[in-house]
């Protein structure tokens, strides 16, 4: 399974089979699947949480699945729960939204059945679990992992579970050891961000990066795997998502790195300089956000231009939603875009 690349190229997980005991514990103890569960799992099986996750370790260990082909449809999505008595839903949080902004209206038929609604892939905003909760009777349990790691942070089910609170991943899951490292490489006291590092032992989702086990030795530091992911705990021991280290962009479920689209963009003759950030979207959760100094007059078909040219060289999820023209970028002193200040809601410079 390959990874995105937003640090570089993308780097193939070589998945052995022990894989299925490394998300049995997720699977028995966070999805808290039954034998009378049936599990409708929207999430695309080009990506781990759709092929692993929710696909063949719930099956290996018994357990009914759904298998749906086809877009989304809200109004199939619940005509499907209503008619099969679907009693579990899982999706990428971009799903969930899609649901909430559908409204009531899509629900053609009751979906008494349901019980159980899980998350995982971006941090789900709370406007969509506030509609679940109200519209639905239910509280979407979110949750964190990575294909080199497996699911290692989640809410987790049954009757020793503590409840979830919107906007966390939750608590470490059984047999993973997860800290939050400051910059010194030491554990981070709760409320302060640091980069989320799991213990290696022995039964990662993952082995190694195929033809690359340099890169992955890399990753380890006295048997920490150290990710790019910034989080936080509280004084419960909750796991709070802050962001990406490397400013990945998660857009519909995808991470997205700025710098591949700012190169796509700049092959252009028109386009000097780019960088590109994520911005707030209800539906995405974040689209990418382009600001450009040009060598010319922004003209009104340059947009649709340069949509076409990263659409097709990334991928559509990549394309730029929107464009700014600006005079100059706010840099560092090394020459490298402050996306920071490319995220503020007005930026001198740029229109």
């Amino acid at each position: 399974m390959y990874t995105s690349g937003t640090s570089g190229r993308p780097k193939g997980c070589v998945i052995p089979h022990r894989a299925v005991v490394n998300l049995a514990p997720f699977v028995e103890r966070c999805l808290g699947l039954t034998s009378q569960d049936l599990l409708f799992s929207t999430a695309d099986a080009g990506w781990s949480f759709g092929l692993y996750t929710t696909g063949f370790a719930p099956m290996a260990l018994g357990y009914s699945r759904l298998l749906y082909e086809g877009g989304f449809d809200p109004c199939a999505w619940w005509t499907a729960i209503a008619e099969l008595s679907v009693t579990h839903l899982a999706s990428a949080p971009t799903g969930f939204r899609q649901l909430a902004l559908a409204g009531a209206e899509a629900r053609e038929g009751p979906s008494a059945s349901l019980r159980a609604l899980t998350a995982a892939g971006e941090p789900l905003d709370a406007e969509a679990l506030r509609w679940f909760e109200e519209s639905v009777g239910l509280t979407v349990h979110d949750c964190y992992g990575l294909t080199e790691l497996g699911m290692v942070v989640a809410n987790g089910r049954g009757p020793d579970a503590r409840a979830p609170v919107a906007g966390s991943m939750g608590w470490p899951v059984s047999g993973f050891d997860v800290r939050v490292i400051d910059a010194d490489g030491r554990p981070a006291p709760p409320g302060e961000t640091g980069r989320l590092a799991v213990r290696d032992e022995g039964w990662f989702l993952s082995s190694t990066y195929w033809g690359r086990d340099e890169e992955w030795q890399e990753r380890l530091e006295d048997r920490w795997w150290m990710t790019e992911d910034r989080v936080r705990t509280d004084v419960d021991g909750r796991f709070w998502y802050v962001g990406r280290s490397d400013d990945v962009i998660v857009t519909a479920g995808y991470n997205v790195g700025p710098v591949e689209i700012e190169g796509v963009l700049m092959e252009h003759p028109a386009v000097v300089e780019a960088a590109c950030v994520g911005a707030p979207d209800s539906r995405k959760g974040e689209v990418v956000a382009a600001h450009l100094v040009l060598a010319t007059d922004h003209r009104p078909q340059l947009d649709s231009e340069l949509r076409q040219l990263v659409g097709e060289r990334v991928g559509w999820h990549a394309a730029p939603r929107s464009f700014h023209a600006c005079t100059e970028l706010p840099k560092t002193e090394s020459d490298k875009p402050r996306r920071g200040a490319l995220r503020a809601p007005v930026l001198e410079g740029c229109s």
